[in-house]
């Protein structure tokens, strides 16, 4: 790989000589980082993302992770993933060499999303700064989560909160908030459907943003 002129191998672990497992991938960047610090860590991967060669493994790996990772409730764990994830997307063309792919990983986001907004205030922020940088991106990434949460590929029940972080979102630009109010007020029934403990949430926050459907 090169970057700068000079080969830089950043999926280097010593005693290990072929990384195979997504494991692997993602404790060599953990290295790079800890060796190098986080911001030469973001200028690299800045720099490699765009390359095909690179990319692909890395997202293999980090999808395979995330969804290993989705019934493990820490927070730490959930913020690594999710801070690599806005790295993929932000800096290659993931999302848009393949649908399925972009569907796998948002859903994963999603329920990872909710073991941080379960969390501290901190947590939280962290969290919904992360995904209002995502779904600011000018590159379509909101639409493609927005056509997940229309086709219910993201689940009501195990992701609520960033459900809402996404409606938030939305309700912030009035062009956004016309656009996409069928389909929220559709979600809203959908919930009233469920009506399942923490779906309460999202069902009052949607019916307070567009109007209940009437009768």
């Amino acid at each position: 790989m090169f970057v700068n002129r000079q080969i830089v191998n950043i999926w280097y672990v010593p005693g290990t000589k072929k990384l195979s497992k997504p494991d692997d991938v993602l404790s060599a960047a953990e290295r790079y980082i800890e060796q190098n610090g986080p911001e030469a860590f973001e200028k690299l991967i800045n720099k490699v993302l765009g390359e095909p060669t690179f990319m692909k493994p890395f997202a293999a790996a980090l999808v395979q992770s995330m969804e290993k990772n989705l019934k493990v409730t820490s927070p730490l764990t959930s913020f690594k993933l999710l801070r690599w994830s806005h790295y993929l997307l932000k800096w290659s063309q993931f999302a848009t060499l393949s649908k399925g792919a972009f569907s796998r990983l948002a859903n994963a986001q999603a329920v990872l999303c909710q073991v941080l907004m379960d969390g501290s205030f901190r947590r939280r922020r962290t969290c919904k700064q992360l995904f209002i940088q995502l779904f600011s991106e000018p590159i379509g990434i909101y639409k493609m989560y927005i056509e997940e949460v229309r086709d219910l590929r993201i689940s009501l029940r195990d992701s609520p909160s960033f459900l809402n972080l996404i409606l938030d979102f939305t309700i912030t630009s009035p062009s956004l908030s016309a656009e996409y109010k069928p389909v929220f007020l559709d979600l809203y029934v959908k919930t009233i459907l469920y009506h399942h403990g923490t779906m309460a949430g999202i069902t009052k926050k949607s019916g307070a943003s567009y109007g209940r459907p009437e009768n």
